[in-house]
């Protein structure tokens, strides 16, 4: 089923997925939680969210900006995918050279995809308190190591995913930790 799936969730309709914004993101994290114990659909999920982050992020479609921030803060219950979240963007990152559509897309939902991250985090923190700490901020040092070396390539296909990251590297920086 996942298998032939092409990155689009949308592609019915690029609109007609919107309306149903929490539906939508539920169904993805759930995919992702139900497969905790595998990385099978980590990247579909992931890819999945970067588009659909997109979408909002389109003046078009603006006026869905506090649908997301409000499910974020209030709706979301994905304990456990800061770390999936993390592993994916991480070797977008790592992979810069070969994946620059893809890293490109990712780049510019990175705030997004750092308050997921974060509130994953915030939500496990509550239920476990603070049990995995230092591994957490272990995983988001390697990822700004990887930023920092993607930011040191000299590569032509690197050049497009860099102001995105730079963009978004205040915003980033203020919620952590915890925001």
């Amino acid at each position: 089923m996942w298998s032939a799936f092409d990155g689009e969730v949308f592609q019915i309709g690029r609109t007609k997925g919107l309306p149903f914004l929490q539906d939508t993101l539920d169904a993805l994290f759930n995919i992702m939680m139900e497969n905790s114990d595998s990385d099978t659909f980590d990247t579909l999920v992931f890819d999945s969210l970067v588009f659909i982050i997109g979408l909002i992020s389109d003046r078009k479609f603006q006026h869905f900006n506090p649908v997301l921030e409000t499910y974020i803060r209030k709706h979301f219950s994905a304990t456990l995918a800061y770390t999936k979240l993390t592993k994916v963007l991480k070797n977008y990152v790592e992979n810069a050279e070969r994946l620059t559509e893809q890293l490109l897309k990712a780049m510019k939902a990175l705030e997004y995809i750092f308050k997921f991250i974060v509130r994953s985090r915030v939500l496990f923190n509550q239920l476990y308190e603070n049990k995995g700490e230092a591994d957490f901020m272990e995983s988001l040092r390697n990822l700004f190591t990887s930023f920092n070396e993607m930011m040191n390539l000299n590569s032509e296909n690197t050049g497009m995913v860099k102001f995105p990251s730079h963009v978004h590297y205040v915003s980033i920086c203020i919620m952590l930790p915890y925001g």
